[in-house]
């Protein structure tokens, strides 16, 4: 039977408080650091007995998705373990899997899945304001993935989600040192209200929970007499899922960080504490924990997710079943018998000597040789029935998880087809990656304007992004970010070799360039040359529309392509109410790219001479004196066609 807060914290002998809110450790007085701490751990150890169940279950999935049987971070405990519960999982025999079908999944789904890097871009409302501070916004948190490595540990907490059902990242400008700080936490670390949890995915209260040695936090809260005192008399951590009694917790510690989200809007709570005293605390103004979780499997109606482990377990003990006794057939059945006639002149071990050896025989009727059949193919078929139901299950074609290397698609047609329909399958974990970084995005918003850093842009070349750049107090005025794909480009050499052929089947590249990018092939490289007049042109007109300094059109640049680009964004910032000075300086840059547009373009053969230009002179549509290039008919105040530049598309 669960045990409530109520009950917990109440004493032998003395009447129950009748007002529950008292126990609650977020309406603690705030003078007092060490009742605020003393309810906040009592909280945490009530709620750690009811969650003693789910914790060995996630180590059951971890022991089967890794192969391990130990795992460090469930060793400890905050209170008590009780007898009953050592008594009981203390006896758990486990042996690693022989043919694990879950790793085997959980490969695939780590490379299909959750390796996607989306381009979070900031989306605000039309206003002119808001617009330049979210372009600003946008490269400043490319650059802060890039700082903190975020990526890589967005991974490790896909791992996480899929084995446990759940996900964490912890992302907080930290106290100590001023800096934005990106931490991946164990959903074992991550105590919540049970009996809310189960009922809710929206709790209001959260605990997370870390067991470290003291010298660590001494070197941390040192210089804070009161912080050093109660470090040095916290009690030591507890054991948890760790049965031996070889593992020594004098040294381990408990630190507490607690989070209670205000109502109606009203601020809330944020503590640290270690047991017996408050490290640190405040009030919590969000909306929102500065955790950003990421579910594998929604449970409605449930704060925490289902795993893949847990989908699938009964199936893969299942698959452990038939292997051992598959391994004990062989063992005892599939050694050759030998069939002896009764009374041969031969000596037993005759039969079983060295291979190849020689049997004296004499009589009529020779020994036979037996090989009995230790498996069916009816067994064979129902091996592979189980492995295919649980790929089905997760979601894995036969085709993404047995097929080598040599034999995959390579056309670049069947390649999209076969990707689409598995980003079919997996619509739900994409979406909840998605959002994953989503929160991800606004967390690190929320701490930048805590910790005001500097981040680099990562790129071809190093671009330092201030934070005092960017003008913003609050991340709700923006709304959220919205995640798109950093490249649609194939990723593997042998699709990006199809790319190419492709593209020098539609015309789209010359055999000059198919031979250049053919050595990496670097088709990213290849794509900056071909969008830098595009690019430069983008980059001048947002430079003057963010910053109100003018930059003069590039001469060597597509004159054409950067008229219509002006014209089109004077329209869209004029419709979007830009300040007027800005509107100006596009219609300069307007007048000056038609100006140079006009001293471009040469004047008409029967202006200059007085006679019809003959069939294939610049100025009339045919062929030009230059073999192999067409030129248009131009007219004045139109673009004269720039000649195509070795190497890149006609």
């Amino acid at each position: 039977m669960p045990v409530s807060i109520e009950s917990a914290d109440a004493k032998p002998g003395k009447r129950q408080d009748r007002n529950p809110a008292k126990k609650r450790w977020y309406n603690a007085p705030w003078t007092n650091k060490e009742d605020v701490a003393r309810q906040l751990f009592e909280w945490v150890r009530t709620n750690e007995l009811i969650s003693w169940p789910r914790r060995f279950a996630n180590l059951t999935f971890y022991r089967y998705m890794t192969g391990r049987p130990v795992n460090p971070a469930f060793h400890y405990a905050v209170g008590a373990r009780p007898g009953n519960i050592s008594a009981y999982y203390s006896r758990v025999q486990w042996q690693p899997p022989i043919l694990n079908v879950l790793g085997q999944c959980d490969d695939v789904l780590a490379n299909r899945v959750y390796r996607q890097r989306p381009f979070l871009q900031w989306t605000p409302d039309d206003s002119f304001n808001q617009r330049a501070t979210a372009k600003l916004l946008t490269r400043w948190t490319d650059g802060a993935f890039n700082d903190l490595k975020l990526w890589g540990k967005i991974e490790q907490v896909g791992a996480d989600s899929r084995m446990y059902g759940t996900g964490w990242l912890k992302v907080i400008a930290s106290p100590v040192d001023d800096k934005i700080h990106a931490d991946i936490v164990q959903d074992d670390e991550v105590i919540m209200d049970e009996s809310e949890a189960n009922v809710t995915d929206q709790v209001r209260t959260i605990a997370i929970r870390v067991f470290l040695n003291r010298e660590e936090l001494l070197d941390q809260w040192g210089d804070d007499p009161e912080a050093k005192a109660a470090i040095k008399r916290a009690p030591r951590a507890n054991l948890g899922c760790y049965f031996g009694a070889d593992l020594d917790t004098s040294d381990v510690i408990v630190l507490c960080e607690g989070y209670h989200l205000g109502p109606n809007g009203k601020p809330g709570r944020a503590v640290l504490a270690v047991d017996g005293y408050a490290l640190s605390d405040k009030k919590w103004k969000r909306d929102h924990f500065p955790l950003a979780k990421l579910l594998y499997k929604r449970m409605t109606g449930s704060a925490r997710g289902q795993g893949m482990a847990e989908q699938v377990l009964g199936l893969q003990r299942e698959v452990e079943r038939f292997m051992t006794a598959v391994w004990e057939n062989v063992r005892r059945t599939s050694w050759p018998r030998i069939l002896k006639p009764v009374g041969a002149q031969v000596q037993d071990g005759a039969f079983g000597g060295k291979s190849a050896g020689i049997i004296p025989w004499s009589g009529s009727i020779e020994p036979k040789f037996i090989m009995p059949q230790a498996i069916s193919p009816d067994q064979f078929q129902y091996l592979e029935d189980l492995i295919r139901r649980i790929r089905e299950r997760i979601g894995i074609s036969d085709q993404q998880a047995t097929v080598p290397e040599s034999t995959r698609l390579r056309s670049g047609i069947a390649i999209d087809k076969q990707a689409t329909l598995d980003d079919g399958r997996h619509v739900e974990l994409s979406n909840h990656l998605e959002d994953f970084v989503e929160e991800i995005g606004v967390l690190l918003v929320e701490a930048g304007i805590e910790a005001k850093p500097s981040v680099t842009l990562p790129g071809r070349t190093r671009q330092i992004i201030k934070w005092s750049s960017i003008d913003i107090d609050d991340v709700s005025k923006l709304g959220r970010p919205k995640p798109f794909p950093v490249s649609r480009l194939s990723q593997s050499i042998a699709e990006r070799q199809d790319q190419v052929d492709a593209w020098f089947a539609q015309g789209v590249i010359n055999k000059q360039t198919k031979l250049r990018i053919e050595q990496v092939p670097d088709m990213d490289d290849f794509m900056d040359l071909v969008n830098a007049p595009g690019d430069s042109a983008e980059d001048a007109i947002e430079h003057m529309v963010m910053t109100g300094e003018y930059v003069p059109p590039e001469p060597f640049g597509d004159l054409a392509q950067s008229f219509a680009m002006a014209q089109a964004h004077y329209l869209v910032e004029k419709r979007n109410g830009t300040p007027q000075d800005r509107l100006d300086l596009l219609l300069q840059y307007i007048s000056a790219t038609q100006e140079l547009i006009e001293e471009a373009t040469p004047p008409p053969v029967s202006q200059t001479f007085g006679i019809q230009p003959p069939q294939g002179m610049p100025g009339q549509m045919g062929s030009s004196s230059m073999p192999g290039v067409e030129l248009p008919v131009t007219g004045p105040g139109q673009a004269a066609p720039a000649l195509p530049a070795p190497g890149l598309p006609s």
